[in-house]
């Protein structure tokens, strides 16, 4: 089989179809996220809960709020790890580029942009390594995969993040979006993007793009 590239545009059109189709169940699991976030330590078990609602949706897996919660805290403390191990790594990241921004002139912007490219890097992994939970993996093996992959999809994966950003910023506009669908949004395009690179990778087929058009919305029952 030729070997395919994985495609930003791609992703976004199955993620609309992917919370379109399925939009009750979207808010619902995103109002549960919403709320764990008031407890911090619960956040990440729900972050692994809505990316394994996207593997169920691509895999044509019938969806169930109760499995939400019970799938959310299936995979042990493998999330919780992984979170703070992020917000060490991150925190350091932004303390170095925070330090640079602002010394040493020349070097200072040079030592910056390094910084920015290793915050890039980071951010990578953990975007390979979340997902990678939901296959089984232990929290070594996750960041192990996931540091290859980085390397391999860097730029992919930093085009993510920049729409992710861009989603976020219209999201934010409306106070409502955040509790009830925002993170649903960007947890079902990162699970289409990882989908993508996970089947490259193995060499499989491409998931076929819905056959609908936003006609269908605006006239359903046009014959």
């Amino acid at each position: 089989m030729a070997r395919s590239k994985a495609k930003i545009s791609r992703a976004f059109v199955h993620t609309f179809w992917d919370v379109f189709d399925n939009l009750g169940y979207w808010m619902v699991c995103n109002l549960i996220w919403f709320a764990s976030l008031l407890t911090v330590v619960l956040a990440p078990f729900t972050l692994i809960g809505l990316l394994q609602i996207q593997k169920k949706v691509i895999e044509n897996k019938p969806l169930f709020v109760r499995e939400f919660v019970s799938d959310s805290f299936s995979f042990g403390l493998r999330p919780l790890l992984l979170f703070l191990l992020q917000a060490v790594l991150m925190g350091i990241a932004f303390f170095n580029l925070s330090f640079y921004i602002t010394h040493f002139g020349v070097l200072g912007l040079f030592m910056t942009l390094c910084s920015l490219l290793i915050l890039s890097f980071i951010s990578a992994i953990f975007f390979f390594a979340y997902p990678l939970v939901l296959f089984g993996h232990s929290v070594v093996s996750c960041l192990r995969i996931a540091f290859f992959l980085s390397v391999k999809h860097l730029v992919k994966v930093i085009l993510f993040f920049i729409v992710s950003c861009l989603i976020t910023f219209l999201g934010s506009l409306s106070v409502v979006a955040v509790p009830f669908i925002l993170m649903a949004i960007l947890a079902s395009f990162w699970g289409n993007l990882f989908d993508q690179i996970k089947r490259i990778e193995g060499l499989k087929e491409e998931r076929p793009l819905p056959e609908k058009t936003l006609k269908e919305i605006f006239f359903p029952f046009h014959g």
